[in-house]
């Protein structure tokens, strides 16, 4: 779309939308909205300072990141007078030294400036440059130094804060074991919230194996991997956390799986194997490692052939048209028919009447499918005449998504939706988060179960979804969670 022929007002929502969506394809389109806004005149430096550091985000993750040192030096002087937001500028350009080029002695300098050069000010990005200046010597395995500088984090940002962290240690030790209850129950936004709350106002955690295992754990199960790993690799820092080395061990060979890099996967899992074989057991780890070793086997050959690409799954999508270039699947119980369909000019008649209830099935085979990934099935479908159920106590009409692996012992996942009447004769989408089975190939299965009357379904589609995807979604839909 020509976005730049909308409104300010409806430029600066797609960009708080960029900055939320968390997706790794955004940075281009959000460093364009950023310049774009920038160039809008009477723009307060609140909301500016927030753009620039947009800009520097967006710039380094687009590999540019020797230009977003040189926009933060070239806007040092705008902030001049504002030491808060000058502090933010600063801060990014540290993160870019940090995270971005590994220069840990460059950061060290920054952060060091920062609360050299506004020891009179009360703001909490001031306490968030101690916390990650505390970060470089922890990543570095100066446990003793990271402690004394996260002290002096936890003296920084004003009174409100200050006062928090010298007191309440009850408190301390009860966040972390409700986030680790968040994070057992799968509520992953809430012990994500709880976790950032310690790490501000109790900026000592941060070398806590508790804390160090649950934000690790967090981030891998989210999607943010880079994060997680750290993580993880501080608990093999921190001596006396040893109990947590094997659980440690397996999140770094699960995220680098999950990540795609199956070789370093398959490393740790050896790893793994050699230094904690009854966790290895326990886990059923071997069937995993004789996966990862089949992927690479299929990644291998399909190199050899010059045809990487087919060796991952990348989505299927069908109208149910006779002419597309690839087969449509297995309607196994009804018929394709000529209708006003949503895609085309065909799709799936159920025909249930006169019968009473009746179940419907679809299939289709799905090669090269990433074992334990995650797919997102959508269907489009509508009635024509759904009478009300004759029996009462007949179910509703539900949907269940099947993937069920092609050779023994055929693994399989499913995921189920109930579907009350609410279309009225208009053509509404179901959609199903359906994780994959420990298999590669699998017989996809769609059952229509309980359908009376006629009803029309159309455009399926299985489409690969990330944890970062599937965790920005869920962040965006319910918003910021809270315990």
């Amino acid at each position: 779309m020509e976005w730049k022929k909308l409104d300010v007002l409806t430029v600066r929502q797609i960009f708080s939308f960029l900055q939320l969506c968390n997706q790794p394809n955004r940075w281009p389109l959000l460093d364009a909205v950023a310049q774009h806004l920038l160039s809008q005149k009477d723009l307060d430096l609140e909301f500016r300072s927030q753009l620039y550091l947009a800009r520097l985000d967006a710039l380094t993750e687009m590999g540019r990141a020797a230009d977003a040192l040189k926009l933060a030096e070239s806007v040092r002087l705008e902030f001049a007078k504002t030491p808060a937001l000058l502090v933010r500028i600063q801060l990014g350009t540290a993160a870019i030294h940090q995270y971005h080029f590994k220069d840990a002695a460059a950061a060290s300098k920054i952060y060091k400036a920062i609360l050299d050069e506004n020891s009179r000010v009360e703001h909490p990005n001031l306490r968030l440059a101690g916390v990650r200046w505390g970060d470089l010597f922890a990543e570095a395995g100066d446990l003793v130094k990271a402690s004394e500088t996260y002290a002096i984090a936890a003296t920084l940002g004003g009174d409100k804060l200050a006062g928090i962290s010298v007191t309440d240690t009850a408190t301390r030790g009860a966040l972390l074991r409700i986030a680790e209850q968040k994070l057992k129950a799968g509520d992953i936004g809430a012990c994500r919230y709880l976790l950032e709350k310690l790490e501000l106002e109790y900026p000592g955690r941060r070398i806590d194996g508790l804390y160090c295992f649950l934000r690790a754990e967090s981030d891998r199960i989210a999607g943010r991997y880079e994060d997680a790993l750290r993580y993880y690799e501080m608990i093999f820092k921190l001596p006396q956390w040893a109990g947590y080395r094997d659980k440690a061990t397996y999140g770094l060979a699960d995220s680098y799986l999950r990540m795609g890099d199956l070789q370093k996967a398959q490393k740790w899992f050896a790893n793994l194997k050699e230094a904690f074989p009854k966790f290895y057991e326990s886990q059923k780890l071997a069937e995993t490692d004789k996966l990862v070793e089949e992927r690479l086997e299929r990644i291998r050959a399909a190199k050899a052939k010059g045809d990487l690409g087919n060796a991952f799954f990348k989505g299927f999508t069908t109208g149910l048209e006779p002419g597309e270039s690839a087969w449509f699947g297995n309607p196994v119980d009804f018929a394709v028919v000529r209708a006003p369909a949503i895609d085309g000019s065909h799709a799936g008649l159920l025909d249930a009447l006169p019968r009473e209830l009746v179940a419907f099935e679809y299939n289709r085979p799905l090669k090269d499918l990433t074992p334990g990934g995650t797919y997102w099935v959508e269907v489009w479908y509508q009635d024509l005449v759904r009478p009300v159920p004759p029996i009462p106590h007949a179910h509703l009409f539900s949907v269940q998504a099947h993937l069920v692996g092609e050779a023994l012992p055929k693994p399989s996942t499913l995921v189920g939706l109930a579907m009350p009447r609410n279309s009225h004769h208009q053509w509404h989408k179901f959609g199903m988060k359906l994780k994959a089975p420990a298999a590669q190939d699998c017989l996809f299965k769609l059952l229509l179960q309980n359908a009376n009357g006629f009803q029309l379904i159309d455009r399926m589609s299985i489409l690969p979804v990330t944890d970062r995807q599937v965790d920005s979604l869920m962040t965006f839909l319910e918003g910021q969670k809270t315990p």
